[in-house]
C-alpha cells in the first residue's frame, strides 16, 4: 500500500492481506490533513458476494420497474387509443359536415398541395360538381383535374399557379365542354394559403359556372349598341341620304346624257352612282355587323386600330360634325395592330365619341370643340387615348364612371351603361381602360394587348380572353 501510495492522491490495488490472500485497499490522502492517508481494506470475497447480493436487488427493482412501466405503457396506450378512436371519430364527423355543406354550394372547392416547381396535387374537392359542371361528379373526382375537358390552348393548372404565386390571388376565365359537345364558361378563382422556403405551398380555390353571366354581359353589349344607334338614329340617316341623293342626281343626269348620245357622259354618271352605292352598303355592312351578336368564346384576332377608328367615324362621322367637333387622329405606327374583336372595340370607340360630343355640346360657341385619338406601342401592349375639350369629369364621379347607371346626361340621354359595358368589352379582350381629366377635359385611356411583332399567330400569342376576370 505504501509502495502504490507514492505520488499518489487516491488509489484501489488489490493485494495479500494480513487474514485473506486477496485483499482490495482503497486509499486516499487527506488534503486537509498532510501527512495522513485514510485505508479501507475489505476481503474481495467479501465484495463479491456483496456485489452478487447487490445485483440481485438491482435486477429485482428493475423487473419491478419494467412491469411497472409495462403497466404504465399500457395503460396510457388504451387511453391514447380511445383519444385517438375519439378525435378520428369527431373529425370524421366534422368532415363529413362541411362536405354535406359544400355539396350544397353551386361551386366546385378545391385544396392542391404545390411543389417549386408550379405542380401540384389535388388533396380535397368538394362542391355540387354535376350542377357546376353538367359532368358525373364520379368522373370529374377521377381525374386529376378538369381540364381534360377544356380547349386545347387554354392556361394549364402549373400555368395558373404561377400566375398565382406572382400576386398571392388570381381570377381565370376559360371554357368547358358539356356532355353535349356545346361549351360553357367557367372561372377558377386561385390563392395561396401558404408558402414555404423551397417554393412549396397550398392553393385553395374555387370553380363556378359563369355562363349565364357572360351570356348576360353579351346582352347587355347588343342592348347597348342599339341604343347608341337609336341615338344615332338622324346622324345615320343623314349619312345613308347623301349617298342616295347623288346617286338619284346621277341616274337624272345619266338619262339626259342618253337622249343627247353622250356615252362617255353616261358612264361617267354610271361610275358615280356606283361610287354611291358602295358607300352606302359600306355603312349598311358596319350597321349590321354593329347589331350582329358575337361569340362571346370567338379567338382574339388581329384587329387594325385604323380599321376600327374608319368603323366607328362611318357609324358617328356625320354627327360630330353637324355639332362642329373636329377629330384628330395619331396613330403610331400606322399600321398599329391589337389582339381582341373589332366589333367590341368599335363599340368601345363609338361610346367615347359619342360621350366626347354630348360633352362638347354644352359649351360655349367660341369653345374649342376637338376630339384626339392617339396609339402608340409600348413592348407588347398598346395604349390608346381619347382626349376631349368637353371640360372633363366631375371630381366626385371620377373614380366611380365606370359603375353600372352612372350618367351625367339628362334622363333623356341614356342609360348610364355606356361605360360600364366598354370596361367589360376591354377587360375580356385582356386590356384595361382608365378615367381622367386633362387640362381642357376628359382623357380615356385604354391598354390593349399587341399583336406580336415576330408575326407570331394571335392564338399563339396566348388567350387575352383567358386573363383575369372583370
Amino acid at each position: 500500500v505504501a509502495s502504490a501510495m507514492a505520488g499518489r492522491q487516491r488509489g484501489l490495488i488489490v493485494g495479500a492481506g494480513l487474514d485473506s490472500p486477496s485483499v482490495a485497499f482503497a486509499f486516499e490522502r487527506l488534503a486537509l490533513a498532510p501527512g495522513w492517508t485514510v485505508v479501507v481494506a475489505q476481503p474481495v470475497a467479501d465484495q463479491r458476494a456483496a456485489a452478487w447480493e447487490a445485483a440481485g436487488w438491482m435486477a429485482g427493482g428493475a423487473g419491478a420497474i419494467a412491469a411497472g412501466l409495462v403497466v404504465l405503457v399500457w395503460g396510457n396506450r388504451r387511453t391514447a387509443l380511445r383519444e385517438a378512436r375519439r378525435e378520428a371519430a369527431a373529425l370524421e364527423v366534422g368532415r363529413a359536415q362541411v362536405e354535406r355543406l359544400h355539396a350544397g354550394l353551386p361551386a366546385i372547392i378545391f385544396l392542391r398541395a404545390v411543389a417549386a416547381d408550379d405542380s401540384s396535387l389535388r388533396t380535397y374537392q368538394g362542391g355540387d360538381i354535376e350542377t357546376v359542371t353538367g359532368w358525373p361528379a364520379a368522373t370529374i373526382t377521377g381525374a386529376p383535374d378538369m381540364f381534360g375537358w377544356s380547349e386545347p390552348d387554354r392556361l394549364t393548372m402549373p400555368q395558373m399557379i404561377g400566375q398565382t404565386r406572382e400576386t398571392g390571388s388570381k381570377s381565370f376565365d376559360w371554357r368547358m365542354r358539356r356532355p353535349d359537345g356545346t361549351w360553357h364558361w367557367m372561372r377558377s378563382s386561385l390563392r395561396f394559403l401558404e408558402t414555404n422556403p423551397d417554393g412549396s405551398g397550398l392553393v385553395v380555390g374555387y370553380i363556378l359556372n359563369v355562363t349565364a353571366e357572360r351570356e348576360a354581359a353579351a346582352r347587355a353589349s347588343v342592348a347597348g349598341r342599339m341604343a347608341s344607334l337609336g341615338e344615332m338614329a338622324t346622324g345615320l340617316a343623314h349619312e345613308l341620304k347623301q349617298p342616295l341623293a347623288i346617286a338619284s342626281m346621277a341616274a337624272q343626269n345619266a338619262k339626259r346624257a342618253l337622249g343627247r348620245g353622250d356615252a362617255t357622259g353616261v358612264e361617267r354618271r354610271l361610275d358615280t352612282i356606283a361610287t354611291q352605292m358602295e358607300r352606302g352598303g359600306t355603312i349598311i355592312d358596319h350597321l349590321r355587323r354593329f347589331a350582329t351578336v358575337g361569340d362571346p368564346g370567338a379567338r382574339p384576332e388581329a384587329v387594325s386600330l385604323a380599321a376600327v377608328v374608319d368603323g366607328a367615324m362611318t357609324l358617328v362621322g356625320s354627327m360630330l360634325r353637324d355639332a362642329g367637333v373636329e377629330v384628330d387622329v395619331a396613330l403610331d405606327p400606322p399600321g398599329l395592330r391589337v389582339l381582341g374583336h373589332r366589333v367590341p372595340l368599335e363599340q368601345v370607340m363609338l361610346n367615347l365619341l359619342t360621350n366626347a360630343r354630348d360633352a362638347i355640346a354644352s359649351l360655349p360657341p367660341e369653345a374649342p370643340r376637338r376630339i384626339r385619338l392617339e396609339a402608340v406601342r409600348d413592348g407588347d401592349r398598346v395604349r390608346l387615348t381619347v382626349a376631349d375639350t368637353g371640360g372633363g369629369i366631375p371630381a366626385a364621379l371620377l373614380d366611380r364612371v365606370f359603375e353600372p347607371f352612372l350618367t351625367t346626361k339628362g334622363p333623356d340621354r341614356g342609360t348610364g351603361l355606356g361605360l360600364s359595358i366598354c370596361f367589360g368589352l376591354v377587360a375580356a379582350m385582356g386590356g384595361s381602360i382608365t378615367a381622367a381629366n386633362g387640362a381642357a377635359g376628359a382623357v380615356f385611356t385604354l391598354d390593349l394587348p399587341a399583336v406580336p411583332e415576330d408575326g407570331a399567330a394571335p392564338g399563339d400569342a396566348g388567350r387575352p380572353s383567358l386573363a383575369t376576370a372583370p
